[in-house]
């Protein structure tokens, strides 16, 4: 984990998992096992990443898609 990341409350990160500099969890997270979450992402709430994920820098969180009834 490198210098000013912010992890939210009930975070569990997996073994082996790397969180580069000023990068955000959100609360509620669950990063499995060797994750690779480069420098200076948001990761909102509730958000989960399955093991061997890498991500560069983007926002990542909840979205929603509203059908026509």
């Amino acid at each position: 984990m490198e210098a000013g990341v912010s992890i939210g409350e009930n975070c569990v990160i997996g073994p082996g998992a790397y969180i580069g500099k000023n990068t955000t969890l959100g609360n509620d997270c669950y990063l499995h096992g060797n994750v690779s979450i480069y420098h200076q992402i948001s990761i909102g709430n509730n958000v989960i990443i399955h093991s061997n994920t890498v991500s560069e820098p983007m926002d990542l969180g909840l979205h929603f898609m509203e059908r026509n009834s």
